[in-house]
């Protein structure tokens, strides 16, 4: 569930965006803009954390805690997102893969802070 929306519900609603504009002034990565590339909803995000690092689609404006909202930016930066051809959806075979090595990352890691843990008490 991500806030409001069941997934299937998520998934409908931003299929009828023609651009998603994320609001942030400060963080580091977005599920909703993942769930917008999964479906291939352009995105519109703040210049502050990593969010174009997230994909190569994503159209930046300036937002963030130490300059605060440029507007100017903010309006070109949806001008161009609504005016660029249609993102194509993530393959869903790439992202299963994706979510299989992030799972095996995060398995190693945790399992070698917990026997730190363990050898240290």
């Amino acid at each position: 569930m991500h806030g409001r929306f069941a997934d299937d519900e998520l998934t409908t609603y931003l299929q009828t965006l023609a651009v998603s504009v994320l609001p942030h002034r400060f963080g580091t990565h977005s599920g909703w803009l993942e769930a917008c590339r999964d479906v291939g909803t352009r995105v519109v995000a703040p210049t502050c954390g990593h969010y174009a690092d997230q994909w190569d689609d994503v159209v930046l404006y300036g937002n963030d805690e130490v300059r605060g909202l440029d507007t100017g930016s903010l309006t070109a930066a949806v001008l161009v997102a609504v005016t660029r051809p249609w993102p194509a959806r993530a393959d869903p075979a790439w992202r299963a893969e994706q979510r299989t090595q992030l799972r095996r990352v995060h398995d190693h890691v945790y399992g070698r802070v917990a026997a730190d843990h363990h050898a240290r008490t």
